[in-house]
């Protein structure tokens, strides 16, 4: 068992990835084999049920990629399972105060450093017999920054044991703070987040939807970054095709 993706970020590598929210597993199939290094299965607004992530995994990990899953909410109940299937990589959305990502972490982690149940489970025969022994050193717990409470209280999040990495939702961050991602409050307050995020010696993370904001994210410093969706790429797709009826 190794955490491809965790070992690449925490080392200062970076990592490019997607989100799959069709429900698809072909979509999930034709996404690793484009390349990317880690691709989000996206429980809170995709179309999988309980029993499609666990099938998306499968297929993630059949073609060599690594799959990071999305549960619907930070709450404790919504995660095990999707650690009892198989996944070594979070990202828990609405992650707003410390006690939430203390919480997150809690839940996330075998004793002794979290209260996460023991079962035999699909993860605990997939990834061997050394699992349960391993498992806290390869799981990576990103917690998503996408308020204005949680940008307030980033440093605190940040500085949480267990939580690994700090994501900005850029577009529900900047409906939060009621402003267009080209306010200038809007960029001081992603500076703020990545600052903190570094201060802690932690993975700073974003979402971009455009190669332009994508390249500058990269530039400011963002390690991790999660480009568009699989449905996003096949809408822009489809209008890129309807440009014929222009010519």
């Amino acid at each position: 068992m190794k955490n491809a993706l965790r070992e690449c970020l925490v080392s200062g590598g970076s990592a490019i990835g997607t989100v799959c929210v069709i429900g698809s597993i072909e979509s999930v199939e034709i996404t690793c084999a484009s390349g990317f290094d880690y691709v989000l299965i996206d429980g809170q607004h995709g179309s999988f049920t309980q029993a499609s992530m666990r099938e998306a995994l499968r297929a993630v990990d059949a073609a060599g990629g690594h799959a990071v899953a999305r549960p619907a909410a930070p709450i404790p109940h919504l995660i095990e399972p999707l650690l009892d299937m198989g996944y070594l990589s979070l990202l828990v959305p609405m992650v707003d105060t410390p006690e939430q990502a203390s919480q997150v972490a809690r839940a996330a982690h075998y004793p002794p450093l979290g209260a996460r149940s023991q079962a035999t489970t699909r993860a605990s025969i997939h990834h061997g017999a050394d699992y349960r022994k391993r498992f806290n050193d390869e799981l990576f717990v990103i917690a998503m920054i996408e308020t204005e409470a949680s940008a307030a209280n980033i440093a605190a999040i940040a500085g949480t044991p267990g939580v690994h990495s700090c994501f900005i939702g850029s577009t529900d961050l900047a409906s939060s703070m009621g402003v267009d991602p080209s306010d200038a409050r809007y960029g001081r307050t992603i500076e703020s987040i990545l600052a903190a995020t570094l201060d802690a010696g932690k993975v700073p993370a974003i979402a971009a939807g455009s190669l332009d904001s994508a390249r500058r994210f990269l530039d400011q410093g963002f390690r991790m970054l999660t480009y568009r969706s699989d449905a996003r790429m096949l809408a822009d797709g489809c209008r890129e095709a309807m440009m014929l009826k222009s010519r």
